[in-house]
């Protein structure tokens, strides 16, 4: 490799540190301030740059967004992959009890993290801004998609019951979604452990109704 070819491939990777610091300071900002109020410059000083240096690498706050919704869905999956393998190593290929609770306990905390926080934030902001609704339309369903193709993946004990693991994966996944927004003014670890336990239930009789 050449001295030019080094110098190259040093400043490719300073630029992709430099926009993965840009993108993950964008999502603490909508976690500390909300969508309306993150500006470039909050951005710029959350990831310990210049505004100048933040619109070196975007043309516009727009621009910005638009990546960071991206980077978001990565983040995201990424996080589920990571919570949920410890389910899916302990036992993909059958569906009991324990291996429900190690999925049930790791989908809680996918939804108490702070980018769940910063991807809520999008999507009711979603609501008055039609340019941003629309980004979070195309990023809900490409995050439906990479899930359900990672559960497919994870847990083939399920593969022979497609429209049942489909149901299951909505109740529970929305169900989670409600007690996170509820947890926010109202935490009651009591009632969310007694859902647990019988969304447990409930799947594992369900699974065991529909098995073949």
């Amino acid at each position: 490799m050449t001295k030019a070819d080094r110098e190259g491939t040093w400043q490719a990777t300073k630029s992709e540190n430099t926009r993965k610091a840009i993108m993950d300071a964008t999502i603490r900002c909508y976690v500390s301030y909300g969508f309306t109020e993150t500006t470039v410059a909050k951005i710029a000083e959350a990831a310990g740059l210049s505004r100048g240096a933040v619109m070196h690498h975007f043309e516009s706050r727009h621009d910005i967004i638009r990546a960071s919704v991206h980077h978001l869905v990565d983040q995201r999956m990424n996080e589920y992959e990571h919570l949920v393998s410890a389910a899916a190593t302990d036992g993909g290929t059958t569906v009991t009890r324990e291996n429900l609770r190690i999925t049930m306990y790791a989908l809680w905390e996918f939804f108490h993290l702070p980018s769940h926080t910063a991807y809520q934030e999008l999507m009711l902001a979603g609501r008055a801004n039609a340019e941003l609704g629309g980004i979070m339309t195309r990023a809900q369903l490409e995050l439906d998609q990479r899930i359900s193709d990672s559960i497919r993946s994870m847990f083939p004990a399920w593969g022979n019951r497609e429209t049942i693991r489909q149901l299951i994966t909505d109740l529970t996944f929305f169900a989670f979604q409600g007690m996170a927004i509820s947890s926010l003014t109202s935490p009651d670890d009591r009632r969310a452990k007694d859902l647990i336990d019988f969304l447990i239930a409930e799947i594992l009789r369900t699974y065991r109704s529909y098995k073949r």
